[in-house]
């Protein structure tokens, strides 16, 4: 009798196991279907774009579904486990592969990495020489033709400008080449996170939060924005970072530098990685900045910066809450223009800064974990940037699975979880500042309504946790009280 019930239960529990292989696999195919449909809406650059956008935007309400499903449920046991994992991995190679082909119809970023491989190719440095300087003449192609912002000189550092060679020697002439360096880049960051859940004893399977996010699909398959190296190399930094070993630690270090070469915002990242006397890891930093830039300084001459420092002066709509409510206030006191970019520096400069030493004294006294500092930091990054376009949201994706991670199996999480969710609602809602591109669209009351939706319930979430906390550290410190706060 004992035999016949184990027997039934082993029964039931793979009956069980197929149900939930069997629903996953239907979720990808549902996802499959939807990005078929985004096939047939894909937009031609310099056409409406509206049927693409709407699309796009429900493909998030199933990948929503799914991702809290996976949430609050327990992995499979034994081979079960490794299958659901095949299906997400497969799931998102075959998204990518469907979107690979569309034409970039959002941004024309991706035609100019072309153009700067381009030139460089051709002896030109594109740091020195923007697209429309007369000595390019010769070299103007299709690439010049789909480039924009032609009186400008490249933004994007030596490491970025390795990976768009890469893509110019696979195709010189369409974006294909390019899109397929990335597509297998943003696989290798969905792996990579995978291994990282691993590594820190979370359920592999969030992995998921990432890798079926309509958002870096989109961007990354069907734009082709670098971003995804940023991306990437981070998850990466932060895999090695795990660490102890001095090969490793060495290694973690080469990462943060390769991202850093991607865009230079991931240097901030030190603060979330490095620990007492980690001079291998920083002296492989620095060491791959400088190596990646001696190219670049030889061929320009010294001269390996671009725009960057304009950048940062540059003010738009689709600007961070941070910048957006100095700026607004910087109105209400009646300041000049240079003023209030003066200001803006020293806010964000004191911000970040602030940020990043109490979050690096945090992480080396263990009263913080690296993801975390890691997700902070990228948020804030993002909140004063002087556009906040949605392929920069990307960066934050990896870090809300592990987030939503740590929430699930910490005890008093709430405030945390309420602050996550928030800023993953975020990677939707960013989707939403295409509306105002649209000419008839790009007014003032719409842009108010973009705030409203996009960074209102990230605000109203990070508050609703700060309040949390400090309610939460004050019942712990009343006689009496347990260590998570609640009374005996």
């Amino acid at each position: 009798m004992i035999i016949n019930i184990t027997f039934r239960n082993l029964i039931t529990k793979k009956r069980s196991s197929l149900r939930r292989l069997c629903l996953l696999t239907l979720a990808a195919l549902v996802f499959m279907l939807l990005y078929t449909l985004l096939r047939i809406l894909a937009p031609q650059p310099d056409t409406p774009f509206s049927p693409f956008l709407l699309g796009w935007i429900i493909c998030f309400l199933p990948y929503f579904a799914v991702c809290i499903w996976i949430v609050r449920t327990r992995p499979l046991t034994g081979n079960g486990k490794w299958a659901e994992l095949a299906i997400i991995f497969l799931g998102t190679l075959i998204f990518h592969l469907q979107l690979l082909s569309l034409p970039a119809g959002l941004s024309r970023d991706a035609w100019r990495y072309l153009w700067d491989a381009h030139a460089t190719i051709h002896g030109y440095s594109p740091y020195i020489y923007a697209p429309g300087d007369q000595i390019l003449i010769p070299l103007r192609n299709i690439l010049f033709e789909q480039s924009r912002y032609r009186n400008l000189v490249t933004n994007y550092p030596p490491g970025a400008q390795g990976f768009f060679l890469l893509g110019y020697l696979l195709s010189s002439t369409s974006l294909l080449g390019l899109k397929t360096v990335f597509l297998v880049c943003d696989l290798a960051t969905s792996l990579a996170l995978a291994l990282l859940l691993i590594r820190k004893q979370l359920d592999p399977r969030k992995a998921v939060i990432y890798a079926w996010c309509p958002l870096p699909l989109v961007e990354f398959a069907v734009e082709g924005h670098v971003d995804v190296l940023v991306v990437m190399f981070t998850v990466l930094t932060l895999l090695c970072a795990s660490s102890n070993r001095s090969s490793m630690r060495i290694l973690a270090g080469i990462m943060l530098g390769m991202a850093t070469l991607s865009k230079l915002y991931p240097l901030i990242l030190l603060a979330a990685v490095v620990q007492r006397r980690d001079w291998r890891l920083m002296c492989a930093c620095a060491l791959t900045i400088l190596l990646g830039y001696v190219p670049f300084l030889i061929l320009g001459h010294g001269r390996a910066l671009g725009f960057f420092l304009s950048f940062a002066n540059q003010q738009g709509s689709n600007a961070g809450p941070i910048q957006l409510g100095v700026r607004w206030i910087s109105y209400g006191l009646q300041l000049k223009e240079a003023s209030i970019l003066s200001l803006e520096h020293i806010v964000d400069g004191g911000v970040l800064g602030g940020a990043a030493l109490l979050l690096l004294f945090l992480q080396n006294v263990r009263r913080i974990e690296p993801e975390t500092a890691t997700l902070i930091l990228l948020g804030l990054v993002v909140a004063m940037l002087p556009h906040v376009f949605p392929w920069y949201v990307t960066t934050i994706v990896p870090w809300i699975a592990i987030a939503l991670s740590n929430t699930t199996t910490e005890a008093g999480g709430s405030g945390k979880k309420i602050a996550v969710l928030a800023g993953w609602s975020f990677t939707c809602t960013a989707v939403l500042s295409y509306i105002p591109a649209i000419e008839a669209l790009n007014t003032t009351p719409i842009w108010f309504c973009y705030y409203a939706f996009a960074y209102g319930p990230v605000l109203l979430g990070v508050s609703a946790a700060v309040v949390m906390w400090w309610l939460r550290t004050r019942r712990a410190n009343l006689p009496g009280a347990n260590s998570d706060g609640s009374e005996t």
